[in-house]
């Protein structure tokens, strides 16, 4: 059973019935199974895991909820983009991530913490997010999420992206209910792209929950 936290992702990118959506990294499919609820089980998804042992857990729990829509896929998320551009009407990526806004539910977090970790998971959530963006349709939406603090796996990834592509922008989020707190502009003297601010960071002391970061990203028809 996942945290109240962790079905905003799903609720923000807020999935149609008959459109094509593809969850990026999607083992073990607590939020791919949200997904196909709100869309009906009508539609498709496009469930990808780049781990195996992840994938099997994947599949157990699409079986096990009843869902009709949802293909698996097992891919490096990178490779995405290339082959499937500009294909899905709305996109999440729940990046892997150094999780250290789980540290109140699990002290194991803290054995792998560190800024090398932090480093290495940015580089793979860069190109994570540029691959989903190049499969994005004009027009379409695109969520971001991490269950950490690190502006290095959050605002940095963000504007990387609005840096790169001319075409993408972030879209305002409303949590009715929840306390949230704007992206932050800049860290340790790197200053991110200003829109960052429409982010939205969840702690654990504003709200009974673990911690949360989730960007809305457009797709501008330019």
């Amino acid at each position: 059973i996942q945290e109240a936290v962790s079905m905003i992702p799903p609720i923000l990118l807020n999935p149609q019935p008959g459109e094509y959506v593809l969850d990026l990294c999607a083992a073990p499919g607590s939020k791919t199974t949200q997904l196909a609820q709100m869309m009906q089980n009508r539609g498709l998804i496009v469930a990808n895991d780049i781990r195996l042992d992840r994938i099997k857990a994947l599949a157990f729990n699409l079986e096990r909820t009843g869902i009709l829509n949802t293909v698996i896929t097992h891919y490096n998320g990178n490779r995405i983009g290339r082959l499937l551009p500009e294909y899905f009407d709305r996109i999440l990526i729940d990046a892997p991530c150094s999780a250290e806004a789980t540290i109140n539910k699990s002290k194991a977090v803290l054995y792998h913490w560190g800024e090398k970790n932090i480093e290495w998971m940015s580089r793979i959530q860069i190109g994570l997010m540029i691959s989903g963006f190049r499969a994005l349709k004009k027009k379409g939406i695109m969520v971001y999420s991490t269950c950490t603090f690190a502006p290095e796996e959050n605002e940095k990834v963000v504007t990387y992206l609005l840096q790169k592509f001319p075409d993408a922008d972030i879209l305002p989020i409303e949590l009715p209910g929840l306390a949230t707190r704007p992206g932050v502009k800049n860290w340790h003297g790197q200053d991110f792209d200003q829109r960052v601010e429409m982010c939205a960071r969840i702690y654990p002391q504003d709200n009974e929950t673990s911690g949360f970061f989730v960007a809305k990203i457009c797709k501008n028809d330019s």
